[in-house]
């Protein structure tokens, strides 16, 4: 049986893409040692061998991460290498130039687009940053041997690589019952990364406007990581304080998913920029599978579906009323907002379920191991 690879030096080792779905996948099929951020040693998870990595708390202590990975690779076994950090591409060229193992880039993100909004790049040299990734991801891609991506649009930048989109669609629950909802007052559930270009504050600041502008009683429940600059924590921290806002840190996944499963509308505020535009958040699903009715941001591209699949609304996040308005909307909504949430349960197990990616999955990895590396190395330079 093969061995896999696999490396993050950005994401926790419980992350739901990096282990939850594509780990355990290939778990069935392959040997798969996991080396992520962790709390420990070592764990095993489903069948994945979880080698923990030192945790970070900042930009610069990815560094000694990096360091450590490129030692275990060199004492590694593995046939193959999967990284999913675009920090790693260094690495994926030792692994296939030096080592001369096989290599897939697992590109979750846009990401030259993502760092035009980066607070850690000063804000005069982003667009340079981004061009200069852009170009620099272009040229190395074809040194590996498969591409995997998470939308359309990323897959569509790949077009002339070897790739393979996987989306991030659920893993779902086998007993498909439509979860119970909290009584009491209608809850709104953020869950998530909470960054500038998420549009968290904005949601936040919207909420606390119509708490006081309507009788219907509401709550908020936000749980994630919250990153950016000093004062944008604070702003977004002062939310928190309110009495009808509750922030519940960052969850592990089944407790995520309880939360999720609790409330009755799953929020997706994100700013309409490139970064977002150009990828379908596993939240949706998430949101969906939990039997929620969403309320989105409007921009081009999947937001549209909840409209056609009629499980959600639609705001303007740049429009302080437009926001407002359809939180009001949400709010006051009652049995509709239900019917939203039933029919995006049934949706998401008809048509939007791993077990589809799973596949694709397989294929990707199949296809580069039996191919023989003279078939590789003409492919990967397309």
């Amino acid at each position: 049986m093969p061995k896999v690879f696999s490396a993050t030096s950005v994401h926790p080792w419980d992350d739901i893409r990096v282990l939850r779905k594509e780990g355990v996948s290939l778990a069935q099929r392959y040997q798969v040692e996991l080396h992520a951020p962790a709390p420990f040693d070592y764990r095993e998870y489903e069948g994945v061998r979880i080698h923990g990595l030192p945790q970070w708390e900042r930009v610069s202590d990815r560094r000694a991460i990096r360091r450590e990975l490129r030692r275990r690779i060199r004492l590694s076994d593995a046939e193959i290498f999967h990284f999913h950090d675009p920090e790693l591409i260094p690495l994926g060229l030792l692994v296939k130039l030096v080592y001369k193992k096989r290599v897939i880039y697992d590109i979750h993100e846009d990401y030259p687009a993502y760092f035009r909004h980066k607070g850690w790049i000063p804000w005069p040299l982003r667009g340079l940053v981004a061009a200069a990734f852009r170009y620099i991801e272009r040229l190395t891609c074809r040194f590996f041997d498969h591409l995997i991506t998470t939308s359309p649009a990323i897959n569509g930048n790949f077009a002339r690589f070897p790739t393979t989109m996987v989306l991030n669609y659920p893993r779902l629950e086998a007993d498909g019952a439509f979860p119970e909802k909290a009584k009491g007052p209608l809850a709104f559930v953020y869950a998530g990364s909470m960054e500038e270009i998420r549009g968290i504050r904005e949601l936040g600041q919207a909420f606390l406007r119509i708490v006081a502008q309507t009788a219907t009683p509401v709550r908020l429940h936000i749980a994630g990581q919250l990153r950016g600059s000093e004062q944008f924590q604070q702003e977004v921290q002062a939310i928190f304080q309110h009495p009808s806002v509750q922030y519940h840190g960052v969850l592990p996944f089944e407790a995520a998913m309880a939360l999720m499963r609790s409330c009755h509308v799953g929020v997706i505020p994100f700013l309409p920029l490139a970064c977002n535009v150009n990828i379908v958040p596993h939240k949706l699903f998430d949101y969906m599978a939990a039997g929620l009715a969403i309320l989105a941001s409007d921009f081009n591209g999947w937001p549209r579906n909840l409209l056609e699949w009629d499980i959600g609304l639609l705001f303007d996040p740049t429009k302080q009323e437009s926001i407002d308005r359809q939180l009001i909307a949400a709010a006051t909504a009652g049995e509709r907002l239900e019917q939203m949430g039933k029919r995006a349960f049934q949706l998401v197990r008809e048509r939007f379920t791993w077990a589809s990616q799973e596949e694709q999955l397989f294929q990707a990895f199949d296809a580069v191991v039996s191919a023989s590396p003279g078939e590789l190395s003409v492919s990967s330079r397309r």
